[in-house]
């Protein structure tokens, strides 16, 4: 193998051409399968190495650390083999050079069948993501790992054979293999033939198992097939034996069953007939019955009107003797007498205390005129001092609204100042809100949102303003701008702090030391921005659709475009057209005159082109932009909004203002209120004295309405004497009608007393009659209960025998398959039916005794029980054996087929063993 040069002076070797002998194996011949050349670019340690392979055994030679683990990690992966392969880091990202964000190795293998005479594998690992990005191609065709694996193994290059390829990390796998691994990694490394050969050995000897095990099954199905038949047959034997049996059993239930539907259906007949002459019985007595139920009822009404009777003449008796008592009184004309004196006397005093009343009241009448009188005059006297206070109140009132008014506009003076105050502090939200979104676009891992939001609450304690690109950038345009920067902004550069001093720097990290910094100082800034202005896209690039450099779709700050120019190297990644997605090929091979290497952005695609050091051919790859990281860098598709820095300074200006104009008001109004008050002092003498006169001319008017009443309301004596007068005589004459009521009183009771004893008598006579007619309807009612019980128990006898007579017309039909016996009733195949079971009676003998026939019914089917006590077998079991008997002839068969066919396989897996 010749060795090449390792360059690591010069990440981007452009100009540089590598002079090397590429005649040295021209003469020889490549066998197909063998590497001829091996690039890398950004892996490991290399920046760019190309390396010639020769046609036979290639040694790599080289003190620790020069590479030669790298050359073997890179033919591993190149050709489809998992990182697990190698020993060292699972993730692809690890094996891209530190500080590269992408890198490749192409190997070429010998193929003679092919135009070029090699084919050419690539892998392209980009950091994109954690892991790694990886993509792999075939011939500059885009293809899987399977399918980059399945290529190499079609060229018998055995990447996971630890005997063909063995990592130097993973030398202890080669010794974990067991003697058969080893066996057969070594013949795969050598002649495929010895292991095709041995692979027929193991599939035939694998065959030789399945045959024993095919002659050995049929031999025990045939061994479990007689057993179970010499089981079977006995069984077989004693249920034939068993059926003859039970058709002698079932001839006997069905002349049972005929027996005993004679015997129930003549039971239930006479049953029948017995109820109806008792319920015909019961009907009569029940007759009887109601017609003593009837007279005793209209007994019952006499002996109540009776009663009735009775208790009116009881009520007459002492009424009577009621108005005796109260007109036989002696004192009542006293009583009256005195009652009439003693009103007439009451009345005569009323008068008297009138009078009195009447003089009091003139005299308060008087008095309250007095007062009235005294209380105007006084009031008229305040009259010119409460014009006065008036006018002066009026004052007062007009400058308490003009303060009022001054008050409204000094309002509406804050309200508007606190209005732009809160659209300021709602313009301060969003971008607060804006920061925070983007905040929360910073990966989860590491310390950048901590050191961020420590920096902004000690702002003043730094000397210069820290920077993050995710945070400080505004994306210009839409959609296609957001996926192009989600591309090209990685997330270790995206989340870069961007210091203006060493100081700053320092201070920041001993804190937060896992956050990604640089610094960006004056002399650096000037010297940066000045080629930045010089820098410009040349003519025949424009023309061919290049519209500028990834710096074009940002908006940010003089600093974070300083640090994405000169150390993520935005320059060098050109925007274009969507035009150059269809001739993108063309498009490289005209920028190769200006960049030997670079990336060209569209809306949908990354196109990447390099010019080969060794053949000098432009290799393109055109792959479509991802999506995945979009979501990192929506919020900068928004913007800050500007706040004037002053605005604060402003309002606390305005605010001062508007207190000292509050306060200034404020002591008007309690200069006003103070006035006020001494006018309301002079007003309230006034106010008083005219309530005193409202308060006089009031009880002024409920005196003289008081005296007006009084006088209205003069004792009558004259009338009162006149009432007494006419009294006097009504009781008299009441005296002489309260003795003509005693006298008709003493009448009336004797009368009623002695139809009270006539009464009394005709109340007895009914009710010994009603004793009578009661004994009669209880013996009446003892025979109706009686004969009711009887027809109670006959028709639970009916139920019993209605029970057992359709039990035995369900037996009947069951057994015999007829609904009755009488032949008038029975169609002519039912008495064709009939006569066939009598025939069977006849032929098996059966007795006419329905006693004899259960005697024979047990006898068999003891006989049934002792034959199945021998184990009895089914109707299965006479199926099974017929089944049983024809799967034995058909193993037989199979198993003379089964042994001749193993006889076979032996004499032809000998030959195989012996060749």
């Amino acid at each position: 193998m010749r060795r090449g040069r390792k360059v690591d002076d010069d990440p981007f070797p452009e100009a540089r051409e590598m002079n090397i002998n590429r005649t040295a194996f021209d003469s020889l011949p490549y066998p197909d399968g063998s590497l001829k050349t091996i690039e890398f670019t950004q892996f490991l340690t290399f920046n760019h190495v190309f390396m010639e392979a020769g046609p036979n055994l290639n040694v790599l030679i080289g003190p620790n650390g020069s590479g030669k683990s790298s050359i073997i990690c890179g033919i591993c992966l190149a050709m489809g083999g998992r990182p697990e392969l190698l020993g060292r880091s699972e993730r692809f990202a690890d094996y891209i050079k530190h500080n590269a964000s992408r890198g490749f190795v192409e190997v070429t293998v010998s193929d003679k069948s092919r135009p070029s005479g090699v084919t050419r594998f690539r892998i392209v690992i980009d950091r994109s993501t954690e892991k790694g990005k990886v993509e792999y191609f075939i011939d500059g065709k885009q293809a899987t790992r399977t399918a980059v694996a399945q290529a190499a193994h079609d060229y018998n290059i055995q990447i996971e054979n630890p005997c063909t390829f063995l990592a130097q990390d993973k030398v202890k796998s080669f010794a974990a293999q067991d003697p058969k691994e080893l066996l057969i990694n070594t013949q795969k490394a050598g002649d495929l033939t010895l292991l095709r050969m041995h692979d027929g050995l193991r599939e035939e000897k694998a065959r030789e198992k399945d045959l024993k095990l095919g002659v050995q099954e049929y031999q025990s199905a045939l061994e479990k097939i007689q057993n179970e038949i010499v089981a079977l047959e006995p069984k077989v034997e004693s249920y034939k034996k068993q059926e003859s049996m039970v058709g002698r059993i079932q001839v006997l239930r069905r002349k049972a069953a005929i027996l005993a539907f004679t015997k129930a259906e003549e039971k239930y007949g006479k049953a029948t007939q017995g109820i109806n002459e008792l319920k015909k019985k019961v009907v009569k007595i029940n007759e009887e019955l109601e017609t003593h139920k009837k007279e005793e009822k209209r007994l019952e009404k006499s002996y109540g009107e009776y009663k009735e009777r009775r208790r009116e003449n009881e009520q007459q008796i002492r009424e009577s003797a009621q108005k005796m008592e109260e007109n036989e009184d002696p004192r009542w004309y006293n009583i009256q007498m005195r009652d009439i004196t003693d009103k007439l006397n009451q009345e005569k005093g009323r008068l008297r205390s009138w009078e009195q009343n009447l003089n009091q009241m003139q005299a308060a009448v008087t008095n309250a005129k007095e007062a009235l009188e005294s209380a105007q005059s006084e009031r008229d006297a305040l009259k010119p001092r409460e014009a006065e206070a008036r006018q002066k109140q009026q004052d007062l009132q007009r400058r308490f609204a003009d303060i009022g008014s001054r008050e409204q506009q000094l309002e509406n003076a804050i309200f508007e100042s606190n209005a732009q105050r809160r659209k300021a502090g709602e313009v301060q939200e969003r971008n607060e809100n804006l920061l925070r979104e983007r905040l929360n676009q910073l990966p989860n891992h590491g310390q950048a949102r901590d050191a961020y939001m420590y920096y902004k609450q000690h702002r003043n304690e730094f000397r210069r303003p820290i920077y993050v690109p995710m945070i400080d950038i505004k994306i210009r345009g839409g959609d296609n701008e957001l996926t192009l920067l989600s591309n090209v902004l990685q997330a270790r550069d995206g989340t870069t702090f961007i210091f203006g001093c060493k100081d700053d720097e320092l201070k920041l990290t001993e804190r937060f030391s896992k956050i990604n910094t640089t610094v960006v100082d004056n002399a650096m800034l000037d010297r940066v921005l000045s080629k930045l202005t010089e820098f410009e896209i040349p003519e025949e690039a424009r023309q061919i659709g290049i519209l500028g450099t990834m710096l074009d779709v940002i908006e940010c700050n003089e600093v974070i475009r300083v640090f994405l120019a000169q150390g993520c190297s935005w320059t060098k990644l050109l925007r274009g057209e969507r035009t150059i997605d269809k001739n993108y090929a063309e498009v490289a091979d005209r920028l190769k005159q200006w960049k030997s290497q670079g990336s060209i952005f569209t809306s949908h695609n990354q196109i990447t082109w390099s010019v080969s050091q060794y053949s000098r051919e432009v290799l393109v790859e055109q792959r479509p932009l991802s999506c995945e990281r979009k979501r990192f860098y929506v919020a900068n598709l928004k913007d800050y909004e500007k706040i004037d820095p002053d605005l604060a300074k402003k309002y606390e200006t305005q605010r001062h203002n508007f207190e000292q104009r509050r306060q200034e008001l404020q002591r008007e109004k309690s200069e006003i209120t103070a006035e006020r008050a001494k006018i309301h002092s002079d007003l309230q003498d006034f106010y008083k004295k005219t309530e005193v006169c409202r308060h006089g001319e009031r009880i002024y008017r409920d005196k003289q309405a008081e005296f007006a009443a009084h006088q209205a309301d003069k004792p009558n004596v004259e009338r009162v004497e006149r009432d007494f007068q006419d009294r006097k005589k009504r009781t008299l004459n009441e005296s002489l009608h309260r003795a003509d009521r005693v006298f008709e009183a003493k009448h009336l009771h004797f009368h009623a007393s002695l139809c009270y004893e006539t009464l009394c008598q005709a109340v007895n006579g009914a009710r010994d009659k009603r004793f009578e007619l009661d004994g009669l309807t209880r013996i009446a009612q003892q025979k109706f209960n009686e004969a009711k019980n009887e027809l109670k128990d006959k028709e639970q006898q009916i139920k019993q025998e209605t029970a057992e007579y359709e039990e035995a017309k369900v037996l009947l039909k069951r057994l015999v398959k007829l609904e009755t016996l009488t032949k008038n009733k029975l169609s002519k195949a039912e008495l064709l039916h009939l006569k066939e079971i009598e025939q069977d009676f006849e032929e098996y003998k059966i007795p006419k005794d329905a006693d004899e026939v259960e005697r024979l019914i047990v006898d068999e089917e003891t006989r049934v029980q002792l034959v199945q006590g021998g184990g009895v077998g089914t109707t299965h079991d006479l199926t099974r054996l017929e089944q049983l008997k024809r799967q034995m002839a058909q193993n037989e068969l199979r198993k003379a087929t089964a042994t001749e066919t193993f006889k076979e396989y032996e004499a032809k897996l000998g030959e195989a063993i012996d060749k």
